[in-house]
C-alpha cells in the first residue's frame, strides 16, 4: 500500500478514489470539492466539503473518493494527536466552498 500522506496535497477526479495508511498522525484538509472518506476501524463515513477536516490516526487505511466534482486534499501533520469526541467537534467546522482538480490520483503541483 503506498504512502498517499507522503505527500503535502493530492486531487482526485470526480468519481474516483485512492487509499493509503498513515505512518504519523494527520489532518486531512479538503481544499476544493466533496469527499467520502472512511477509515479502518472507524465506525462512521464521513462527507466533507472545502474547508472541512478530518483528524486520522497513523496506522490506519483510510480510502478517499471524490464526489461529481474534482477535488483537493492537504495533509497536514497534527501538532499534537487529538482523536475522539473533542476532535469530532472540532472537524464540524468550516464549511463553505467547492473547486476543481488534477487527473486522479495526482500529487498536486501547488504543494
Amino acid at each position: 500500500m503506498r504512502n498517499l500522506f507522503a505527500n503535502r496535497c493530492f486531487e482526485i477526479q470526480a468519481g474516483h478514489a485512492v487509499s493509503g495508511v498513515a505512518a504519523q498522525a494527520r489532518t486531512l484538509r479538503v481544499a476544493s470539492g466533496r469527499v467520502w472518506v472512511t477509515v479502518e476501524g472507524g465506525r462512521d463515513d464521513f462527507w466533507l466539503r472545502a474547508g472541512e477536516s478530518l483528524n486520522v490516526a497513523p496506522g490506519r487505511l483510510v480510502v478517499i473518493e471524490a464526489d461529481k466534482g474534482a477535488s483537493r486534499i492537504d495533509f497536514l501533520p497534527l501538532p499534537h494527536a487529538t482523536f475522539g469526541l473533542a476532535a469530532l467537534l472540532r472537524n464540524l467546522t468550516g464549511r463553505l466552498g467547492d473547486g476543481a482538480a488534477k487527473p486522479a490520483g495526482a500529487p498536486c503541483g501547488s504543494c
